[in-house]
Parts: structure tokens; C-alpha cells; sequence
């Protein structure tokens, strides 16, 4: 998908009152009569707009709660086919039932959109598109998808920032993996972390190669984890925000069938671009 550059452009696509967001070939629309807000969302997720027929639709309006204020931590209520969220910046409905959603802001933000649309994804993808959100960052090299995995402070970051000149960064923080006709494929995803740029999203696809856990080290190299190895490092590491079990055995069953198809290691690296010839010597 080619990146918007166009304000029309975005506005013909988008309209004035809805804005279309396509995140691993599934299309979220944002609609609302709050033309600043509206006009943010497109701004923010400018490289992932859509002309596509949606798959999920989200109703947001700014109106403020003033007992929101008092929440200190994310709430999440679970009731049948909805899922009912609260923060101090937003309030939100998921309805599975009726791919709908409704989210109401404290404030013309973008954080609560982001957080909001976060969640949707980490709810929608395991239930209805063979697909999780894990904490990794994820490049393109050579045209083979490689994933980075592990939690905060890991050294995703910085694996990001040691990138050869034509290689490509889909994200520096959560990557997207669906499972497409019995293919493992990672996508471009609008959530990063400390490098984003406005402008530096690229909303595209690759089949994986190899996936990594990372341990920083002082020594580089490559360790072969067995299925069950990497099924123990791996989910720990994706992203949901329930602990329905119907979506916890899916994420498990999602999770174990990627590590029979693609091969994964523990990468020990150092802070520099050594890991590379690494990963190369290795194919």
C-alpha cells in the first residue's frame, strides 16, 4: 500500500467524518463529527489509510467523564460477545458480535485513539484473523521477514537502530503476525515505540524467515530453541488485554503453531551490527 502524501487525497479517501485504517489487510474505520479530531487520526496513521470495504467500526466522539479522572489503571469489564474498557483518558466498547466498537475521549488526543485501537487489534486479530500482537521489532531483508522479540529493555530498540542501508524497519516495538493460507507472514503495524517519526510507517508485508528472542550478551551467536523452548519465551511477549480463556487457548494454539513452521533462536548480541553476519551465516 503506497503511502498517502496528498491532504485531498486523504480527505477523498477518508471523508470528512470517517477515516479508514488498514492494519494487516483488516480495515478499522474511525467515525465522529469532531472535524479536529478526525483531521488528527488521518495525520497520524497517514501511510495506512484505506479505500477498503471495513472490517471493524469504531464510533468515537470527545465527551468527558469526569469520574475517568479518578482511574489511576486500565479496567476491563468482559460481558458476553463486549468488552467494556476504562482509563483516565478515554472509555471504550468492543462488541464482537456486531464488529462494532464505541470510544469516547476526555480530550482531542491521539494517545487514547492509539491505545483504543491497540486493544481492538490485540482482541480482534487472535479471535477472527489467525493473527497476534507480540512485542518485536521486525525488518525486511533481502525480501525475508525477521522478528526480534523480547520485553522491555530487551535491546529491540536498539537491534532497530543497527539496520543496514537496505534493509527495511516495519516497527521498533509491536509487530503483527498472521498465519495467511498457511503462511507466517509480518506486517507494518502504525504502533512503534521511541523511533517514530511522522512519516517513517510503512504499511507492508513479508513472510518470516527466522524469529529471535534477544539476550544481550557479550559475545554473539546463535542458540536453536526447540519448540517448547520457544512457545515458553514467546507468549509472554504478545499483547493482549484479557484473560477471557477462549482468547488465551487461541493465542496458545497461534503461538504453537508458529514455532512448528518458522524456527527460532535465542540471538546474543552486542550494541553494534555484528549480529548480522550472525543471522547471515546461519541460512
Amino acid at each position: 500500500m503506497q503511502e498517502v502524501k496528498s491532504y485531498k487525497l486523504q480527505n477523498e479517501i477518508c471523508g470528512y467524518n470517517k477515516v479508514t485504517i488498514e492494519i494487516g489487510e483488516i480495515c478499522f474505520v474511525f467515525r465522529g463529527d469532531n472535524y479536529e479530531l478526525m483531521d488528527l487520526i488521518k495525520r497520524k496513521y497517514n501511510t495506512f489509510l484505506s479505500m477498503k470495504e471495513p472490517n471493524f467500526i469504531i464510533d468515537v466522539q470527545v465527551k468527558k467523564n469526569i469520574k475517568l479522572k479518578e482511574l489511576r489503571e486500565l479496567k476491563i469489564i468482559s460481558k458476553k460477545d463486549k468488552i467494556f474498557v476504562f482509563r483516565w483518558d478515554f472509555s471504550g466498547i468492543i462488541d464482537f458480535r456486531r464488529n462494532e466498537g464505541e470510544l469516547k475521549l476526555q480530550e482531542i488526543e491521539i494517545e487514547g485513539v492509539e491505545n483504543f485501537l491497540r486493544m481492538c487489534a490485540g482482541w480482534l486479530f487472535p479471535k477472527y484473523y489467525e493473527g497476534i500482537l507480540l512485542h518485536a521489532s521486525s525488518v525486511i531483508d533481502s525480501k525475508e521477514g525477521f522478528v526480534f522479540c523480547g520485553p522491555s529493555e530487551a535491546g529491540k530498540s536498539t537491534i532497530a537502530n543497527l539496520l543496514k542501508d537496505d534493509t527495511i524497519l516495519l516497527t521498533d516495538e509491536i509487530t503483527l503476525i498472521r498465519n495467511i493460507n498457511r503462511r507466517y507472514k509480518i506486517f507494518g503495524v502504525p504502533f512503534w515505540g521511541m523511533l517514530w517519526e511522522e512519516g517513517n510507517n510503512v504499511n507492508i508485508s513479508s513472510e518470516i524467515k527466522k524469529i529471535f528472542l534477544l539476550k544481550k550478551d557479550k559475545d554473539v551467536y546463535l542458540k536453536k530453541l526447540s519448540p517448547y523452548k520457544a512457545v515458553v519465551e514467546i507468549m509472554p511477549n504478545i499483547i493482549f488485554f484479557s484473560h477471557r480463556s477462549e482468547i488465551s487457548n487461541k493465542l496458545f494454539t497461534l503461538c504453537c503453531n508458529l514455532v512448528e513452521k518458522i524456527p527460532c533462536y535465542e540471538l546474543h548480541f552486542l550494541p553494534n551490527k555484528s549480529f548480522w553476519r550472525c543471522i547471515k551465516n546461519d541460512q
